[in-house]
């Protein structure tokens, strides 16, 4: 039975949180330009500001993250300064279930590791600390799952209730939350399998399942409303793995590329170490870390691999933001691997003086993440901001017609159609195109031979800046 949390614990979770929260804001405050994706979120939010919820459910956009914008927005009184801080916080908050998970489920000393490399990884700085989803998703997403790691080991219909709300809340951040249920009653099922929880938990599990449907309720009735069709979600990757498997022209599926692309994003989201360290974790896993708790976290990490893999499988790209959250269920292995490592070794010498040079290499080990993760961002297409002041000054920015960069969309204030690949594209009397120089050379290389060039931002060629101009009839 795991010892009773106590002061010690607070504080470590909130040292922590504390170490995740500064390196999460001294990144954010390196962003010049907004990422590629963060102008569907930011004019989601505008658009709900407005009362327009189906624009955004059209694009595939959840509303949770674009609300979360609103909330931090209407203080801080900018969208943008909203969103930064909607992903900074929640990100760094997730530390918290992270070690309240790993601690329940092997000790104090995997937990504080475990949040540690949640906090220090770099590439969780990096999505953590821009405007995207992830700094949101992973904290509804990781404290869904422990709460519901605590709702079946403790029996308490209270921790159910609250894991459907989380649960819910992660679904309306991003459509992978659905898999969250699953994972609950998964878990309920291997826990009464076992023996180890009374049978009431079947019903609790069920009470939940049903609490979940009816706080998603409005969202699938959205999406009902925009498609004419029950849907889960609109996001691109999830309908490409499911129409790979139900639709008859599909291309044959390449599991073999997709498998290899998989774990070379595993690799680069853990650094390389991280790998290292889990295979460690699993050579020491017997009698380190509760049986049920092994398995629920494998489920947890594979479970959430599947889609991706499937939708990689059939030509979608795969990006490593899609398998931050299977690495995140894998960090307790990873420092159980550190914690055994030191142990065996603590016993072969001096324990003093192992455990004092181990805490020096997990310093120097997460010193060395977070200077890899945090510094100036140079962003390529940085001089997008120019081109949409220089369409302000002369009152065109609602006459753009198309675009090959998605950034230009908030800071221009509506959603512009994307320049179509390799198309014959002819702009109209007093249409504008804002187009990235070096895509169009690969996408659509005849369209500056039909239109002139009114403005280039930067108007020299500058190494690693994408040079952005303005085209017209």
């Amino acid at each position: 039975m795991t010892p009773p949390w106590t002061r010690r614990d607070t504080l470590a979770a909130a040292a922590v949180a504390a170490l995740a929260l500064a390196v999460r804001l001294v990144q954010a405050s390196f962003a010049d330009v907004i990422g590629t994706d963060s102008s569907a979120f930011l004019l989601g939010a505008r658009e709900i500001a407005l009362g327009d919820w189906a624009t955004s459910l059209r694009y595939g956009i959840h509303p949770g993250y674009p609300l979360a914008i609103l909330v931090f927005g209407w203080p801080l009184g900018d969208l943008e300064a909203g969103a930064y801080a909607a992903s900074v916080l929640f990100s760094s908050l997730a530390v918290v279930p992270v070690y309240a998970l790993a601690r329940d489920m092997a000790s104090r000393r995997v937990a504080v590791v475990s949040a540690l490399l949640f906090a220090c990884l770099p590439y969780f700085i990096l999505e953590h600390a821009d405007i995207m989803t992830e700094g949101l998703f992973h904290f509804l997403f990781v404290t869904s799952a422990t709460l519901a790691w605590f709702s079946v080991t403790r029996a308490s219909l209270r921790l159910y209730l609250l894991t459907a709300f989380a649960a819910a809340m992660a679904y309306l951040t991003r459509p992978e939350g659905i898999y969250l249920p699953a994972a609950l009653v998964g878990l309920t099922g291997f826990a009464l399998a076992a023996r180890r929880v009374p049978w009431k938990t079947a019903a609790f599990a069920a009470i939940t399942v049903a609490l979940f449907v009816m706080i998603s309720l409005p969202l699938l009735l959205g999406f009902r409303g925009v498609t004419g069709t029950w849907s889960l979600t609109r996001r691109g990757s999830a309908e490409t793995a499911v129409a790979g498997f139900t639709s008859s022209q599909a291309p044959p599926a390449d599991w073999g590329r997709a498998l290899t692309k998989h774990a070379y994003e595993l690799n680069r989201c853990t650094m390389g170490v991280g790998l290292a360290l889990i295979a460690l974790g699993f050579v020491f896993l017997r009698g380190r870390l509760r049986p049920l708790g092994t398995l629920y976290l494998l489920c947890l990490s594979l479970g959430y691999s599947v889609p991706p893999l499937m939708a990689s499988a059939r030509g979608y790209p795969l990006s490593h933001r899609y398998v931050l959250v299977t690495v995140l269920f894998l960090l307790p292995f990873a420092a159980l691997g550190c914690v055994a490592a030191t142990d065996k070794l603590a016993r072969r010498w001096d324990p003093r003086v192992v455990h004092r040079v181990a805490a020096v290499v997990m310093a120097a080990m997460m010193l060395g993440f977070i200077v890899r993760a945090v510094h100036p961002r140079v962003d390529r297409e940085r001089t997008v901001k120019e081109a949409a002041e220089w369409l302000r000054r002369r009152g065109l920015e609602r006459a753009t017609a198309y675009s090959n960069t998605s950034k230009i969309n908030w800071y221009v204030g509506r959603r512009v159609p994307e320049l179509p690949k390799g198309a014959a594209v002819e702009l109209r009397e007093g249409e504008v195109a804002v187009i990235n120089e070096r895509r169009l050379d690969e996408d659509a290389p005849a369209f500056r031979a039909r239109h002139r060039r009114l403005a280039s931002f930067p108007e020299h060629d500058q190494r690693r800046v994408d040079r952005i101009s303005i085209y017209a009839r």
